[in-house]
């Protein structure tokens, strides 16, 4: 909680942010309805349409929910529809839904349970990520199925946490400032990490939800509003965000991922993160490695 904002959370409405491009509506619909089905019932969804769209519209007048609200702005990104509908909301918790995700009905009511009764401003829960093949004719075949967490490179770094699970308290986005229009990658990841050094960021191990991510023939991502930046400089991007993150790291941190490196059954993880953060973490590991073969 907000050092500065102490007290009372006698206002428990949970705004749910979804922002849109020209998106499939069959997809858009299942995940409105995630969100109707939600055990907690105390919210409001703003659909954000970065730009004009009647099948949303029409999507939305006949789901018929007084708390589901279309919102048309400019056409200017995914980080400026994000901004206008939270300016043009009020709630004191903030959550987030894309618009080819789903919420599993449990979602709000977990972050809610840690938020509102431990005190926390900025919560992550796990969801499965699951990668669909698109066919030419139009079906999809599920090409893999796991949880986004990767045990202390999410939970230090903050990477693979995505909207579709996070959960967070207003005065956080008001304190760090707006989304960065500018930003063309990591539009998230770079919030977070912003909201990370003023509040503490607490994973709840369960899984609430689903991402899905689909795949032309190419192996190249499909999803409209997220379908920002070259897949290329994927690993030069990745680098550049785990290096502003490094300063997190607690020589906790660093037993807990050696532990990680040590015991972790999938050697791909720990092949991944010797490639990717190499120069940052694996001195510090060797370190650790000589200070325990000393004693």
């Amino acid at each position: 909680m907000d050092p500065e904002k102490p007290g009372d959370r006698a206002g428990l409405l949970v705004d749910i942010i979804m922002p849109t491009y020209s998106p499939d509506l069959g997809l858009m619909e299942k995940a409105i309805d995630s969100a109707i089905a939600q055990t907690y019932r105390d919210w409001r969804m703003v659909v954000a349409m970065d730009g004009p769209d009647d099948g949303v519209k029409k999507l939305v007048d006949k789901k018929g929910d007084p708390r589901i609200t279309a919102m048309e702005m400019p056409h200017r990104g995914k980080s400026s529809t994000v901004n206008e509908a939270i300016e043009k909301t009020s709630g004191r918790f903030i959550a987030y839904l894309d618009d080819d995700d789903v919420w599993y009905p449990n979602h709000i009511e977990v972050c809610m349970d840690e938020m509102a009764g431990k005190g926390l401003s900025f919560v992550h829960t796990d969801v499965y990520e699951i990668q669909l093949l698109k066919k030419v004719s139009g079906s999809s075949v599920r090409k893999s199925k796991a949880v986004m967490n990767m045990g202390p490179l999410t939970d230090i770094f903050l990477w693979r946490i995505g909207h579709t699970n996070v959960m967070h308290e207003r005065w956080l986005y008001e304190k760090v400032g707006s989304y960065d229009p500018d930003r063309k990658y990591y539009i998230d990841w770079d919030m977070f990490l912003r909201f990370a050094d003023v509040a503490r960021p607490v994973h709840i191990p369960v899984i609430t939800g689903e991402h899905y991510i689909f795949l032309d023939a190419e192996g190249k991502k499909l999803n409209r509003i997220s379908r920002v930046h070259d897949q290329s400089e994927t690993g030069m991007r990745f680098r550049e965000m785990i290096l502003r993150s490094k300063h997190r790291l607690t020589d906790d941190d660093m037993m807990a991922m050696v532990d990680e490196m040590i015991y972790c059954r999938s050697m791909s993880w720990v092949h991944l993160l010797r490639r990717q953060i190499s120069g940052i973490v694996k001195p510090r590991i060797r370190g650790v490695r000589d200070l325990l073969s000393k004693r």
